[in-house]
């Protein structure tokens, strides 16, 4: 419990309760309880508003669901344009309604996500990356209930991508690295894709699912088939006919309008260019 407000009148009182886990709390007060010198018992309100919390008893009523750290990374739904997904320094995931400008549904993750990427329908799971230790979870849509825990990576994950056809999981790490999982075979590592000389940025998947392209930390932008696990080392093929299901690799022809002169390569952070 962070912090507490009461409006109203003795007897007709409303306490508001701010949590670490950015929460705040609509709580009513008893009348009844106040003619005997307390809320609860004689209880002074203080105990009577953490227990109240603490045991989330009826009449507490959740106003307000926020992030209480800094927000680390985003995801939107892959159809329903009004839902996205956060997650935070604070250990929070969230899912997002912009028509009505709530919170959904939010869920205690373990620890602070790195990245964060969500599935077609057919699938129906959110894949969350994780540092140091490197491990990535996925959770339903429907329910934010865990299905897999994958804990390959020896660095932490630093970008996750499900294949269009939701056939495989892509995770990018810090150990300059692309792991690829078979999501049909309950996650199974698939391939493991080497070849960068620093850490993994981004990932985009082709729209059919066959290649996938990736950025690192040194400013390269390499090819991969997905079925075989090999870099692809011919690539004018694939940069002149491929088209990608997204785009969040900040180099390529498509975004090279972005890059100013003399710019180095750490100015621009992040990208995502529109399915428009």
């Amino acid at each position: 419990m962070r912090h507490l407000r009461i409006s109203g009148q003795t007897g007709h009182r409303t306490v508001f309760v701010g949590t670490r886990l950015g929460e705040v709390y609509a709580m009513r007060e008893n009348p009844e309880a106040e003619s005997m010198g307390g809320l609860r018992g004689g209880a002074p309100l203080h105990e009577h508003l953490a227990s109240h919390v603490r045991d989330l008893a009826s009449g507490a009523r959740c106003v307000v669901t926020c992030h209480s750290g800094s927000v680390t990374c985003l995801a939107p739904h892959p159809t329903a344009a009004h839902v996205f997904y956060t997650a935070g320094a604070d250990r929070c995931l969230m899912a997002w309604n912009t028509r009505s400008r709530h919170c959904m549904c939010s869920k205690r993750l373990p620890a602070a996500a790195t990245c964060v990427h969500v599935s077609n329908p057919r699938v129906g799971a959110i894949a969350v990356g994780f540092g140091p230790k490197g491990d990535v979870r996925v959770l339903l849509v429907e329910t934010m209930a865990e299905v897999a825990l994958l804990e390959f990576s020896a660095e932490a994950v630093t970008a996750v991508k499900f294949s269009p056809n939701g056939l495989f999981l892509a995770a990018g790490n810090r150990a300059n690295v692309i792991d690829l999982y078979n999501v049909n075979r309950g996650y199974r590592p698939h391939r493991r894709l080497r070849g960068h000389t620093s850490f993994v940025e981004c990932l985009d998947w082709s729209a059919d699912s066959r290649w996938l392209q990736s950025t690192c930390g040194s400013y390269e932008i390499l090819y991969w088939d997905a079925n075989e696990g090999r870099q692809i080392l011919d690539t004018e093929t694939i940069e002149t006919d491929t088209e990608w299901e997204t785009w969040t690799c900040k180099l390529g022809f498509p975004v090279m309008g972005i890059w100013g002169k003399n710019m180095s390569g750490d100015d621009i952070n992040a990208v995502c260019r529109s399915p428009a």
